[in-house]
């Protein structure tokens, strides 16, 4: 990227250190009010609703905030290298593999989305994710709790309604921790971050599952004409043989043209296996994709043909930040580590819990919910951090190294995703060069062999010249059918770079 102008963009979503967060006293107030309610009494599972409901309004507008803060700078060129005509992309697509204009294509990769393991771990871990999300969420609404208990004391022991015999009781508790310095909020915006990460890597894994899947497709597909190509010349080559070796008996031919011609046999049987076993692994390995345990048989319709790659507009370096789903798992880790740090910061400052309780107890059932069976109690700790050996130094000290090394990983993507665009681009540029200069040497070839023909028809010219040119015209075409596959794999490259989308 160098001598290439550069622009300064802000990078979506990504915090910037902020100090310890404020508390606004009208905001508590109206917190401990609604926590002084929650004492014993029929409505109290109503306002515990309603204080989640404003606790939820609150994480929302806190989230608004985190996100309007002021973001750090981040230099990135104004084109990408190789592009020479940088211009904004259109709306993404996310079936971008439809680009390619195969059915056979989009049918596999709907039969991966429906059977790759891969994707379903990563969907599994999202859903702990989330999980553990919602637990952190549940954290900050009031905990409601019923007891109910029967028991029966006898002996000179003075059980709790004040005589021996039985004992009947009815209790209901209420407790929560208020969050006055935003502790238990940054814990909770942690977990949520890490829930959109896990969501982005979801994202990520299915992509990368559907760009195998695509190489291994192009991969199977093109080995197979390679193999049709490479086993033609090998039975040309022996063809070749049986009529060297017949010469040589007759003394026609010098015995090292006899073993030259045995050495281009093995040669070419030899070509012909290797690419036979790299379209067998490259069938196994789409099976695998599929998570079927069978490889997918080849379509021989398809062997040997070969399309042309599809144009992939690249869009600007600043729209890749967006695009790629690896970039956002690596920004909501850095969004976590901060509000970790924030929320160890506020370890140091005062805790408030309230609690209240109430309920009953009588030596019989009748008595239970009588007026003079009944008793109620309210209660509120305040606690404050006084020295606790370095504990809370060493805590802050690792939240925050945590949250260094998240945005050094987060620069890092973008720097990998920037150069794997690049290196795609420059790829896919050298392979539609290559493909071309192939279909070039393949009409030559497929000229040469007409021509030969003609003459092997008129007599001018022997059946080993003629094998000779037939063999040449192979090997032009297997040429020709590899730099195809290796053009579209190319494209896949590309398109996985740019997060599958344009």
């Amino acid at each position: 990227m160098a001598g290439l102008a550069r622009s300064s963009v802000r990078v979506p979503g990504l915090p910037a250190r902020r100090p310890m967060a404020r508390v606004s006293c009208p905001a508590v107030i109206p917190r401990l009010a609604l926590a002084g309610l929650l004492a014993f009494g029929p409505a109290a599972p109503a306002r515990a609703a309603e204080s989640a409901a404003e606790s939820a309004a609150e994480s929302a507008a806190e989230s608004a905030a985190e996100n309007a803060a002021a973001l750090p700078e981040f230099a990135l060129p104004e084109r990408f290298d190789h592009d020479l005509a940088p211009a904004p992309s259109a709306t993404p697509r996310r079936d971008w593999w439809e680009q390619f204009g195969d059915s056979a294509l989009s049918g596999l990769i709907a039969r991966m989305h429906a059977g790759n393991t891969g994707i379903r771990q990563a969907a599994a871990r999202l859903s702990a994710a989330r999980a553990a999300a919602m637990a952190g969420t549940a954290s900050r609404a009031p905990a409601l709790g019923l007891e109910a208990g029967a028991s029966h004391a006898g002996g000179p022991l003075v059980n709790a309604a004040g005589e021996s015999g039985d004992l009947f009781t009815a209790r209901a508790s209420a407790a929560w921790e208020i969050d006055l310095f935003g502790r238990l909020a940054g814990e909770r915006t942690a977990e949520r971050r890490e829930a959109d990460a896990a969501e982005a890597l979801l994202r990520d894994t299915t992509l990368l599952m559907e760009a195998e899947t695509a190489r291994s497709y192009f991969a199977a597909r093109h080995y197979a004409g390679s193999v049709v190509e490479a086993e033609r010349a090998a039975a040309l080559a022996g063809e070749a043989l049986a009529i060297t070796e017949r010469r040589g008996q007759l003394g026609l031919v010098a015995p090292d043209q006899v073993l030259a011609t045995r050495n281009r046999l093995a040669a070419a049987r030899a070509t012909a296996d290797a690419l036979a076993l790299m379209r067998d692994r490259a069938r196994r390995q789409l099976g695998l994709l599929l998570g079927e345990t069978g490889a997918p048989a080849g379509d021989p319709s398809e062997a040997g043909q070969y399309r042309e790659p599809p144009a992939v507009p690249v869009g600007l370096p600043a729209e890749l930040l967006s695009r790629r789903p690896d970039l956002a798992a690596a920004r909501h880790r850095l969004m976590a580590a901060d509000a970790r740090l924030r929320a160890a910061k506020s370890g140091w400052l005062p805790a408030l819990s309230l609690t209240a309780s109430g309920g009953s107890a009588a030596a019989g059932l009748g008595q239970l919910f009588s007026a003079a069976a009944g008793s109620f109690g309210l209660g509120a700790l305040l606690s404050l951090p006084i020295f606790d050996g370095g504990r809370g130094k060493a805590r802050i000290a690792g939240r925050s190294s945590e949250r260094d090394l998240a945005e050094a990983q987060y620069r890092e993507r973008v720097l990998v995703a920037l150069r794997e665009v690049n290196d795609g681009l420059q790829a896919l540029q050298v392979r539609r060069r290559d493909l071309a200069s192939a279909r070039e040497a393949a009409r030559g070839g497929a000229a040469l062999l007409a021509t030969a023909q003609q003459r092997a028809a008129n007599g001018t010219i022997g059946r080993l010249d003629a094998i000779d040119a037939e063999i040449a015209a192979a090997q032009h075409r297997l040429a020709l059918s590899q730099a195809g596959g290796r053009a579209m794999i190319s494209a896949v490259d590309l398109f996985q770079a740019l997060g599958g989308s344009w």
